[in-house]
């Protein structure tokens, strides 16, 4: 097979103290190939992938294997076991072009009307972020704005992740573009408000909770961010003459407490998670 190209890992799923039960199993079958022994993460991670790729939200069966092409994407997923015939036979035959792809997947002819099947990275990012794996959420908002640009609660999610990470520059262009797409976005203001604090922009992250309130009156989060910095902005000026300038100020109401919105779970959503 490995004339084909084809790169075999497996991922053992036990409890990763069975290191050596493990090691001794792959030296008594003589297997020449990688064997990665999976954390917890790990294990939930490959789950979630699973479950979202079917409507039915199934839980990952033992085994299960993914043929993964060049750019890393799901070809075909084998529940239970299989030949090493049938593999040669998908390998030899992988879909390359969209139309390809559609040809293999439907199980019968026809002419599509519409838009084009895409995989739903957006709902991945919400399943992945609610379960605290902000890399693998990251990843999938990234692959939600590349196949569509315009998604502007995808590019607010993306941000609002960024700002989580304090990958405060990201953040800044992820959340200033979901505004130039969805002006009337009063959460991508919130969190833009946070981003630019966090760059030390008080001034200018009081403008973006107005902004908020304007468009929200009734949005609470922005509401308490609002009251929070200004009344620190006035207390701390206070004490300009007895610190060491504005920019111990501006420390000081960095470091207050602020409230930050989730992301959102809906591809138009009026509220967030």
């Amino acid at each position: 097979m490995a004339k084909q190209g084809l790169r075999l890992i497996a991922v053992n799923v036990d409890d990763p103290a069975a290191r050596t039960t493990v090691y001794s199993f792959a030296l008594a079958k003589g297997l020449s190939f990688l064997i990665l022994l999976a954390s917890e993460d790990m294990a939930g991670t490959y789950n979630l992938l699973y479950r979202y790729l079917f409507d039915r939200r199934r839980d990952l069966g033992i085994p299960t294997s993914f043929l993964i092409d060049e750019e890393g994407l799901i070809v075909k997923v084998y529940q239970g076991t299989f030949s090493p015939g049938q593999l040669l036979a998908d390998l030899d035959s992988i879909p390359r072009t969209p139309k390809d792809r559609v040809r293999k997947a439907l199980p019968f002819e026809g002419t599509l009307y519409g838009p084009g099947f895409q995989r739903n990275y957006f709902t991945y990012g919400v399943a992945f972020f609610r379960r605290g794996y902000l890399d693998q959420a990251v990843a999938s908002f990234q692959r939600a704005v590349r196949d569509s640009p315009d998604y502007a609660e995808a590019h607010y999610n993306l941000g609002t992740l960024y700002l989580k990470q304090h990958r405060i520059a990201e953040a800044r262009n992820s959340l200033g573009r979901a505004l130039q797409l969805r002006p009337d976005y009063p959460s991508a203001l919130n969190n833009l408000g946070l981003t630019v604090r966090e760059e030390g922009s008080i001034e200018e992250a009081i403008g973006y909770f107005r902004e908020a309130v304007r468009r929200s009156p009734r949005y609470a989060t922005a509401l308490q961010n609002l009251g929070n910095i200004t009344a620190k902005r006035d207390v701390y000026s206070t004490l300009r003459k007895r610190s060491s300038g504005p920019s111990s100020v501006t420390r000081r109401i960095q470091r207050s407490t602020i409230a930050w919105d989730g992301v959102c779970t809906e591809r138009r959503c009026g509220s967030c998670a």
